[in-house]
């Protein structure tokens, strides 16, 4: 699949990620149950995994094994919450914008970091090894 036509359907896929994370987030946060971080990265927990299994499927069209890509994308999903979590919190605490526009300003800032990492490493084509050939003897 070209870049572009990957990167629009990444966005796709995510946006209806993001839309659960978004849902999650101010249920928990109007509900009184949890501040804006602690929802936030109960949200992202249930988009990350919308998001592994409908990018591997359709995005990446990976066939790489859960046991190979799924670690991975714990790797990359764990590294984008932490910058997910740094951004609102910034934007949040000590800002001082509203949590929902702050949330956004953070989902932008994991967007590419997300599909760069998925797609370079995540969901990359599994190198096998080359077998070596023995040249006949003369």
């Amino acid at each position: 699949m070209r870049l572009r036509n990957q990167f629009l359907l990444f966005l796709l896929i995510g946006g209806f990620a993001t839309a659960l994370h978004f849902v999650v987030l101010v249920a928990l946060v109007q509900g009184g149950l949890l501040s804006p971080v602690p929802a936030s990265t109960a949200g992202f927990g249930l988009s990350a995994l919308l998001n592994y299994a409908l990018n591997r499927h359709y995005t990446f069209e990976s066939d790489s094994p859960h046991a190979r890509a799924l670690p991975r994308f714990a790797v990359v999903a764990t590294s984008a919450l932490g910058l997910n979590a740094l951004v609102l919190h910034l934007m949040h605490a000590v800002v001082g914008i509203h949590y929902v526009p702050a949330q956004v300003v953070a989902t932008t800032a994991t967007l590419i970091w997300n599909f760069a990492l998925n797609r370079s490493w995540t969901f990359a084509a599994a190198v096998l090894p080359v077998p070596q050939v023995k040249e006949p003897e003369s």
